[in-house]
């Protein structure tokens, strides 16, 4: 009797991908300890995605853009204010809620503003999302099938079976102290939050990830020039992935959700530490390295067939990529070399990764500000967008990719005639995924009231073969069974000459 062997086939398919744009419009009055505007130096905007709700084909993700403002009043003092624009964008996916991982990005598009009095301000600029949904797919593939007249050809695939994804949310809550030296806070101007994964790996089926954000800060004291703060905070979260084993490889991902940064004042009544509360957001997806033996054709000796054949893509995490990388650039300073430089930021605006035979080159730009004090002590405020592009010799396939987290490790200057040379130190951490594009045959039918024609069917048939030919094609045009054709011609599948075969045909 006829017995069909099924087995179970995963993918991951990213079945939605869409943008959107956020507008933000707002105005709003300065609180009355914020002095009034006289220049705007600088408006800056941070989006972090809080959440994400999906809801049958419906996906909203939630955050909030914080508007910067910079600014320096009557006397020349630096100032900042920071106001919170809350927003929720709903994608329509169509793919149902069960098993599907959606990831959202922000990048800020443009975001101006403008002092309408010197204490009310208006802000126009827009956000853009990119949101990516992905889903874990079952196929149910022919692994065998008993019947002696059938000729299958199996062919072995590496894969990385994806065994589920998950997220979960930590809590970062600390106090960071400025230095002995440092004069007591007045007020914050800026912050960098850049969160690095440097740990992921698995135990007992749960994803242990650990990290550091990095903190920049810089603040302005009661008299006297802006002061820096610098500090590294680690954080660990246990994740438990769904499906997840110890075989198994785990990449994650984390993103600042939400931060809150404020000053505190001491028992003597002075500011000398920052309370640290945020959100950070850990991704972790698990994959599983296996060796998958596919049926890719099929046909009988003595009937005809109906096949169900399908094109698959199977994804294999070749490598997790942590690597450096330095850049560098000059900005020129149309006014002159400045007295004093107050401050140093880089932040990176965008990265892609490009996968050769080779090598992978990863290249992106980051944006470099200055924040300066001109010969006559007013503040000025540069910036320069910074191209990086660095090459990594790694072996990988010609199908691979990769998306990188890229992240500011360093940042520095040296100031020389009315120019500054920035030097920019980054990390750069990325999962290599290789793509195997397969033809397998989810299911097979034989056809007995349609059988082949046995007619003028010698019980030996000689054929002249080519180089190159394979002997799996041959046989399937003689309807002959491949084995056979193999140890009688004492000959290979693949034949590397021409060479006269004998094809049994019984």
């Amino acid at each position: 009797m006829e017995q069909k062997i099924k087995a179970q086939l995963f993918t991951e398919d990213q079945i939605f991908k869409d943008t959107a744009e956020v507008p933000v419009d707002m105005d709003f009055m300065l609180p009355d300890y914020c002095p009034d505007v006289v220049k705007i130096l600088k408006c800056r905007a941070k989006v972090h995605i809080s959440a994400q709700t999906v809801s049958g084909g419906t996906v909203t993700p939630e955050g909030t853009v914080t508007v910067s403002v910079l600014y320096a009043d009557e006397n020349n003092r630096i100032f900042a204010f920071s106001q919170g624009f809350p927003f929720a964008k709903s994608f329509e996916t169509g793919a149902p809620a069960e098993e599907i991982t959606p990831e959202c990005h922000a990048r800020v598009e443009y975001m101006n503003c403008r002092a309408v009095t010197g204490r009310k301000i208006d802000v126009h600029g827009a956000v853009e999302l990119c949101l990516c949904v992905t889903a874990r797919r079952s196929l149910e593939i022919l692994a065998d099938y008993d019947d002696t007249q059938l000729e299958l050809r199996r062919t072995t695939v590496p894969a990385t079976t994806p065994m589920g994804s998950a997220q979960k949310y930590v809590a970062i809550e600390d106090e960071i102290a400025v230095g002995a030296g440092q004069p007591a806070i007045c007020s914050l101007l800026r912050y960098s939050a850049e969160p690095l994964v440097t740990e992921s790996k698995l135990l007992n089926g749960k994803n242990i990830v650990k990290g550091e954000l990095g903190l920049w800060l810089l603040y302005a004291p009661r008299e006297g020039k802006p002061q820096s703060v610098r500090a590294t905070l680690p954080f660990s979260q246990l994740i438990e992935v769904p499906g997840a084993t110890d075989e198994c490889t785990c990449n994650a991902t984390a993103c600042v959700a939400a931060m809150e940064i404020k000053s505190k004042i001491g028992a003597d009544g002075e500011a000398r530490s920052f309370t640290v509360n945020g959100k950070l957001l850990v991704c972790s997806k698990a994959y599983c390295d296996k060796e998958i033996t596919v049926v890719t054709d099929a046909y009988s000796r003595k009937c005809e067939t109906e096949a169900d054949v399908q094109e698959v893509n199977l994804r294999r995490m070749s490598r997790v990529l942590e690597e450096s990388c330095r850049c560098r650039a000059v900005l020129e300073f149309p006014n002159g070399s400045p007295s004093e430089v107050l401050d140093l930021c880089c932040e990176v605006q965008n990265a892609t990764a490009v996968c050769g035979e080779n090598d992978i080159t990863v290249s992106g730009t980051v944006m470099a500000a200055l924040l300066v004090c001109n010969e006559k002590g007013m503040p000025e405020y540069y910036e320069k967008p910074i191209e990086f592009s660095c090459k990594y010799a790694v072996q990988v396939s010609e199908n691979a990719s990769c998306k990188p987290a890229v992240t500011v490790k360093n940042c520095s200057y040296s100031l020389d005639e009315g120019k500054a040379e920035i030097r920019i130190e980054l990390c750069i951490r990325a999962a290599v995924m290789v793509t195997y594009h397969c033809r397998v045959v989810a299911d097979l039918s034989t056809c007995p009231d349609r059988p082949l024609e046995q007619k003028d069917r010698g019980a030996m048939t000689l054929y002249f073969a080519s180089a190159g030919e394979s002997v799996w094609d041959i046989a399937r045009k003689y309807r002959a069974g491949g084995a056979e054709i193999t140890a009688l011609n004492d000959v290979e599948e693949g034949l590397t000459e021409n060479k006269m075969l004998m094809i049994p045909m019984m």
